[in-house]
């Protein structure tokens, strides 16, 4: 999921979608009290902490792999990717 962020659809997606051994991506907005403050996407439509979606992937029973915050294209917004795998 690349900068979608829709919290209801981890746990299906993990349950029924997701193969075992198979990778999931997630690519989205992140706000926390040392990264820089925007307005847009709302709150509601990003991470609230850096550590947000390990906590999730992690409660499903995947296996992080890659945790990283970097500066979208504009230099403004900062955007976590996570990539996690589904135990085999």
């Amino acid at each position: 999921m690349i900068r979608f962020l829709q919290r209801s659809l981890f746990a299906p997606l993990v349950q029924h979608w997701l193969r075992p051994g198979g990778f999931l991506i997630l690519s989205t907005f992140v706000s926390d009290t040392d990264l820089p403050h925007y307005t847009k996407p709302g709150p509601a439509h990003r991470l609230q902490s850096k550590t947000e979606a390990r906590e999730i992937f992690e409660f499903l029973g995947l296996k992080v792999v890659m945790d990283e915050i970097s500066l979208i294209e504009d230099g403004t917004r900062p955007v976590a990717t996570v990539m996690a795998q589904k135990p085999i």
